[in-house]
């Protein structure tokens, strides 16, 4: 961790040397501008892509420290410093009445979808929601300010209907252009596939083979891939599980012919089916974006957006990914418009 200092937030009851600091790569030149010793206030601030900054040195000067530990060397410090948090990407001003569109119920409602493992799950030990989603809106309830309630459910179709009748003030989902009939999404911020599966031996094994007469389907009721195969398929019969994660379950009860889902969540399933096969090419590319509800405006939307434009470019979601051990997933390009 690297941090760059200038004016921000403050820590305080920190004693400190005055000093004018000019750091390059390889060394740290300090020179003491002040030989009285004084109280005064730390201050950091989150900007520059996860930097954090201090006002106690001139913005003129070069000012990257490698570590915490610099700081408090530099400062002349005989005791550590109070860690600041680490938050990335660009803090702003945040207009009260985008707050307020986010939070007409003085909290932020997130809405989280468990029927994607990929994007949320609970934890074994305390059985809490955790996941990406669940860091993006911790982050987002940080920046505004505001407590974050979680409204948690087990399938896509939920997640997405709470944002749609207001229950929920954000979610995460597939985009679609379904939902976006109600819901205002932002760019993807995380690119997952979409798969068939069949058993071994059932002789499918290329997408072309699957979309024929008399062929059954079994999707997640409500799920981005139930939306998009109920488009684009024209021959197989649809088979509706309840949720993603009973897919495979159903398929297999039902003795159906293929079993469709989020690849990850089938090689899941691969793990108690060892007689499941997963076709090597996916049918789809699922992008993950968050969305909130069309009637709170143009300005939160925009806030949104621009939200998770930031966090993709701070590295906040390839961190989230490897924290959370994801494989298959890819951080989405970054959104240029």
């Amino acid at each position: 961790m690297r941090i760059k200092l200038d004016p921000c937030r403050e820590l305080v009851g920190v004693d400190l040397v005055e000093k004018h600091i000019l750091v390059d790569q390889q060394r740290v030149v300090s020179t003491l501008t002040n030989q009285n010793r004084h109280s005064s206030a730390l201050k950091f601030s989150n900007i520059d892509h996860g930097f954090l900054r201090c006002s106690r040195v001139p913005p003129s000067y070069v000012d990257t420290f490698r570590n915490l530990s610099d700081l408090r060397v530099l400062f002349g410090l005989n005791y550590d410093l109070p860690k600041p948090e680490l938050v990335v990407g660009h803090q702003q001003m945040i207009p009260a009445d985008v707050v307020k569109a986010f939070t007409p119920t003085e909290r932020l409602r997130a809405s989280i979808n468990l029927g994607n493992p990929l994007l949320a799950n609970r934890s074994n030990q305390t059985g809490e929601p955790l996941g990406i989603s669940v860091d993006l809106a911790t982050e987002l309830a940080r920046r505004l300010e505001v407590e974050l309630q979680l409204v948690v459910f087990d399938a896509a179709g939920k997640s997405v209907n709470a944002v749609e009748s207001e229950e929920a003030d954000v979610g995460f989902f597939a985009v679609d252009p379904k939902r976006g009939e109600k819901i205002n999404f932002t760019a993807p911020y995380v690119l997952i596939t979409g798969s068939y599966a069949v058993r071994a031996g059932s002789g499918i094994t290329e997408l072309n083979q699957v979309d024929r007469e008399n062929q059954t389907i079994v999707v997640g009721k409500g799920s981005a891939y139930d939306l998009y195969l109920s488009r684009t398929l024209g021959n197989a019969t649809i088979i509706h599980a309840p949720t993603s994660a009973d897919v495979v379950d159903v398929f297999f009860d039902g003795h159906y012919d293929v079993a469709a889902g989020v690849t990850q969540q089938l090689e899941i399933d691969k793990r108690r089916h060892t007689e499941l096969q997963i076709l090597d090419a996916p049918f789809m590319i699922i992008s993950q974006a968050m969305g909130l509800p069309k009637t709170r405006g143009p300005e939160a939307t925009a806030f949104l957006r621009s939200f998770v434009e930031d966090l993709k470019q701070a590295g906040f979601i390839s961190d989230a990914i490897k924290r959370h051990r994801i494989d298959g997933a890819t951080v989405a390009p970054p959104r240029y418009s």
